[in-house]
Protein backbone atom coordinates (compact mmCIF):
# COMPACT_ATOMS: atom_id res chain seq x y z
CA UNK A 1 0.00 0.00 0.00
CA UNK A 2 2.61 2.54 0.85
CA UNK A 3 4.18 1.72 -2.33
CA UNK A 4 1.40 2.75 -4.24
CA UNK A 5 1.26 5.74 -2.40
CA UNK A 6 4.95 6.52 -3.29
CA UNK A 7 4.26 5.83 -6.70
CA UNK A 8 1.59 7.63 -6.97
CA UNK A 9 3.79 11.04 -5.14
CA UNK A 10 6.06 10.45 -7.80
CA UNK A 11 4.02 10.80 -10.67
CA UNK A 12 2.54 13.98 -9.52
CA UNK A 13 5.82 15.88 -8.56
CA UNK A 14 3.23 18.33 -7.34
CA UNK A 15 1.66 16.40 -4.76
CA UNK A 16 5.65 15.28 -3.98
CA UNK A 17 6.65 18.30 -3.17
CA UNK A 18 3.85 19.28 -0.82
CA UNK A 19 4.26 16.28 1.13
CA UNK A 20 8.01 16.98 1.29
CA UNK A 21 7.59 20.41 2.34
CA UNK A 22 4.85 18.71 5.02
CA UNK A 23 7.23 15.79 6.17
CA UNK A 24 9.97 18.81 6.76
CA UNK A 25 7.63 20.53 8.98
CA UNK A 26 6.49 17.54 11.04
CA UNK A 27 10.33 16.63 11.69
CA UNK A 28 11.05 20.40 12.60
CA UNK A 29 7.98 19.96 14.86
CA UNK A 30 8.37 16.93 16.24
CA UNK A 31 12.37 17.02 16.41
CA UNK A 32 11.46 20.25 18.72
CA UNK A 33 9.20 18.37 20.96
CA UNK A 34 11.82 15.27 21.47
CA UNK A 35 14.31 17.97 21.91
CA UNK A 36 12.11 19.30 25.04
CA UNK A 37 10.89 16.19 26.71
CA UNK A 38 14.79 15.27 26.63
CA UNK A 39 15.61 18.41 28.47
CA UNK A 40 12.77 17.56 31.20
CA UNK A 41 14.44 14.55 31.52
CA UNK A 42 17.46 15.60 32.43
CA UNK A 43 16.18 18.41 34.74
CA UNK A 44 14.17 15.41 36.47
CA UNK A 45 17.81 13.42 36.78
CA UNK A 46 19.16 16.31 38.36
Amino acid sequence: MVGMLVVFWVTDLSALRFMLCLCFLLHRRYKITWYTVVERLRRRGK
